[in-house]
């Protein structure tokens, strides 16, 4: 297989599922603004909802990426992405980030919480997106 046919195949993705994950996409950019902006204006429990609320929308932005670009079964896009956003979350385990821009992009420490929140941003990612099968026997809709 040539390196043309792998990069086809890679971006072969349906339009109904690529639609799918531009609206997580969106909806995760939209959740992570609403948490800048909660936090902006102080509301209450602002640094639980900036520090975990954040991370979920985070965790759904990256699966939507991911989602455009990998073609794989939707579980194990959600796994990649968990793998991804828990090793990030790691890192200061091993290493202190010198400065603003580095210590925002990996954290400044390893929060346990902050992987719960990121299985549910996956989990929330995978089944959103997720096509709809219908039940077994339920009428077909016209």
């Amino acid at each position: 297989m040539e390196c043309g046919a792998l990069v086809l195949r890679i971006f072969d993705v349906t339009w109904a599922a690529r639609r799918r994950y531009v609206i997580l996409g969106f909806a995760a950019v939209v959740l992570g603004a609403s948490v800048v902006l909660y936090r902006r204006l102080g509301g209450p429990g602002s640094a639980l909802v900036r520090g975990h609320v954040g991370d979920v929308a985070a965790t759904m932005l990256v699966y939507a990426v991911v989602s455009l670009a990998w073609r794989a079964s939707p579980w194990a896009r959600g796994v990649g992405t968990f793998a991804f956003a828990a090793a990030i979350e790691c890192v200061p385990l091993v290493w202190h980030a010198p400065g603003n821009v580095s210590g925002f992009l990996v954290g400044t420490q390893f929060d346990l919480l902050d992987l719960v929140a990121y299985a549910l941003g996956v989990v929330i990612a995978v089944v959103s997106t997720s096509p709809r099968r219908p039940r077994p026997g339920a009428p077909r809709a016209r």
